[in-house]
């Protein structure tokens, strides 16, 4: 996958709770793809916290590099 941010090649990372995430090593990005999120966060305990900064998490002009018409959020730990 193309990185929305840096046009860098995203890797693939592979979470102990079995998930596949995409991660730009070159600006540190992760991306979710739908209802990775969730899964991820239940496995690992801390949706509420997560979804709690998401709700604040400040919208990019970056947009998803799979569904165009969706924008995505900075969400900082």
């Amino acid at each position: 996958m193309q990185c929305p941010k840096c046009q860098s090649i995203a890797d693939d990372f592979h979470t102990s709770s079995g998930e596949t995430l995409n991660f730009c090593r070159s600006c540190k990005g992760l991306w979710f793809d739908r209802e990775e999120l969730v899964r991820y966060c239940q496995a690992e305990q801390t949706m509420l916290d997560v979804l709690s900064r998401l709700d604040s998490a400040p919208p990019t002009s970056f947009h998803c590099p799979r569904c165009t018409d969706t924008s995505l959020v900075l969400c900082h730990s």
